[in-house]
């Protein structure tokens, strides 16, 4: 999915504030837009060719054939190094199975004992946040709130204590299992918070279809 120039602002803003950055096989070509030089390359190359890596780049090069996502493979090197708080771009999207295997690698990740905090970013403003164990967020939203949809989804189980504010529809303490009831809420406020006392929670922040509207 192509970034537009909001996008790649942000990205670039977030590259620049992180302690640590990974190019994920071609994800580093959205890194080479905004004049970002990745601390490692992760990848088995199936999207771009090997003349695409910076010289000196150190690289961890997978094999096409094997049992984890080029994504889960750089998860676990950066749980190696430590990092406490993830944010991952361009993996949603796509093709749906890579699409539903990233969120499941991520949901994965935010259940890691000292991990703080799990998110996504992709096309178009769209923003998701895993909460796993008891965990909360507060998020401001950007201007125009209202055409936004939110979408609170289990992961992996039940997600317990769910509790929310500034969302049309609130929950108060009720448990989320794999149904569709968290599905497409409404913002009624520039800033929401949920929370979760267990289990694993997606929280998903993207613009409304137009029908929606």
């Amino acid at each position: 999915m192509k970034l537009g120039s909001r996008d790649l602002a942000l990205l670039r803003r977030q590259a620049r504030e992180s302690n640590w950055v990974i190019a994920v096989d071609g994800g580093i070509r959205a890194l080479r837009k905004v004049g970002i030089r990745p601390d490692l390359f992760v990848g088995d190359l199936d999207s771009l060719g090997g003349s695409m890596l910076p010289r000196s780049l150190d690289a961890v090069f997978l094999p096409t054939s094997k049992d984890c996502s080029d994504l889960a493979a750089a998860l676990a090197i950066g749980q190696g190094i430590g990092a406490t708080a993830i944010r991952a771009w361009g993996v949603l999207g796509g093709s749906h199975g890579h699409h539903w295997a990233a969120l499941h690698d991520l949901a994965e990740a935010a259940s890691v004992r000292g991990m703080r905090s799990v998110e996504a970013f992709s096309a178009g403003g769209v923003h998701a946040v895993l909460l796993s164990g008891k965990k909360s967020l507060t998020l401001d939203l950007p201007s125009r709130s209202a055409d936004l949809r939110v979408s609170l989804l289990a992961v992996g189980g039940v997600a317990k204590g769910v509790r929310t504010r500034g969302l049309k529809y609130r929950l108060s303490g009720e448990s989320l299992g794999g149904g569709s009831r968290g599905l497409s809420n409404r913002p009624d406020a520039s800033t929401i918070s949920v929370s979760v006392s267990s289990g694993t929670l997606l929280v998903m922040v993207e613009p409304g279809l137009a029908s929606e509207r």
